[in-house]
């Protein structure tokens, strides 16, 4: 992993980077300071206690007498942005 800063007269200077990615056939571009150091902040921040959270409160409805509810229990479960 290369070193995002160059240092220089002035002092360590951030490293202006890109990372290319795509999602589907769309190309995207994300440019920005320090990019890597930025990535591990938001994936350090990230609850993985979340998604168990999210499991055990939807588990109860998975055996919910109405099917709407069980599905909406189930699609709970599997998605990211469940609260």
């Amino acid at each position: 992993m290369p070193d995002e800063t160059q240092v220089s007269e002035r002092g360590p200077q951030p490293e202006l980077s890109a990372r290319m990615f795509a999602v589907g056939d769309t190309p995207y571009c994300e440019w920005d300071w320090n990019l890597e150091r930025r990535n591990r902040e938001y994936l350090e921040s990230l609850d993985p206690a979340y998604f168990e959270y999210v499991g055990h409160v939807n588990l109860a409805n998975l055996e919910a007498e109405d099917p709407k509810d069980r599905q909406r229990a189930a699609t709970a479960a599997s998605s990211p942005s469940s609260p």
